[in-house]
């Protein structure tokens, strides 16, 4: 007999899943995980957490995950080794995938599909992340942000700032704006990144005193454009899941209330 390496989860997900927007679909005979993915077209990480609740950033996501497969029955077959192995006829649970949404022509019809089509991907809240207490820490969210991870609507800021970019850029060249990156400073340790429908293709920079002055700077070119002009730009920011404008972010956002504020189209000079 074979010996499973399983791990019950410290909090064990509900099986089957519920939800709107799911439906079931079968293994077939001869798929790896991977195949199965990729005819369901999903992740293997938006597999993993639709069915399982479970983050592949977590160091036992294969032992939880073989836990699940045997605990509920839906394993038919092992490995020598002790893992879940696919034979076909096993069912899961993926989201169905909605009609490509039309192109929006202005900044509101930019901003109706953000709240209506980008922030049903984040489904752990706002402000919330899927791997553990230390990443709600200030120095887990900045290790992450300099890591670089994947595009990830339940993912830290950075990578549901590049999740938001992804699925704007499926629209192509067919909208007025660039989707772009605005990325708050205040020191090392304290940063946020979330996007703007960005008007202009220029980098802009901004710093805030403990007065409350701004002033203009010019990361590129030699281009400074008035802040009075910018404070009304769109944020939207997938991570605290909600539309506003450049002063009013920025002023959430701010624990002190100074800082360094740059507005990046392409994302290249915030990542530098």
């Amino acid at each position: 007999m074979v010996n499973v390496l399983s791990k019950q989860p410290p909090i064990a997900a509900p099986w089957p899943p519920s939800g709107p927007g799911l439906e079931k679909k079968t293994v077939n005979p001869g798929e790896t995980l991977g195949d199965f993915c990729k005819r369901a077209d999903v992740t293997v990480s938006d597999f993993m957490q639709t069915n399982f609740a479970i983050d592949l950033r977590h160091p036992d996501w294969q032992f939880h995950f073989n836990w699940y497969m045997k605990k509920k029955g839906i394993a038919k077959a092992w490995t020598p080794n002790g893992n879940c192995k696919f034979i076909g006829g096993e069912t899961f649970y993926v989201k169905k995938k909605k009609s490509p949404s039309t192109a929006p022509t202005d900044r509101g019809g930019a901003v109706q599909w953000f709240l209506q089509e980008v922030l049903p991907a984040r489904t752990i809240g706002p402000g919330n992340i899927t791997n553990g207490s230390f990443m709600k820490s200030r120095l887990g969210k900045v290790i992450d942000r300099f890591r670089g991870g994947d595009p990830d609507p339940n993912g830290i800021c950075g990578a549901a700032a590049d999740y938001v970019v992804e699925k704007y850029q499926d629209f192509g060249n067919q909208t007025p704006f660039t989707m772009g990156y605005i990325l708050w400073r205040q020191g090392p340790m304290f940063t946020h990144v979330a996007n703007f429908l960005a008007p202009q293709l220029t980098v802009l920079s901004y710093t805030r005193d403990f007065a409350g002055n701004v002033a203009g700077a010019a990361p590129e070119a030699g281009y400074v454009l008035p802040y009075s002009s910018v404070q009304h730009w769109t944020v939207l920011d997938l991570y605290f899941m909600k539309a506003s404008t450049v002063e009013n972010w920025w002023r959430a956002v701010s624990y002190l209330g100074w800082g360094t504020l740059t507005l990046d189209p392409s994302g290249q000079f915030i990542n530098e």
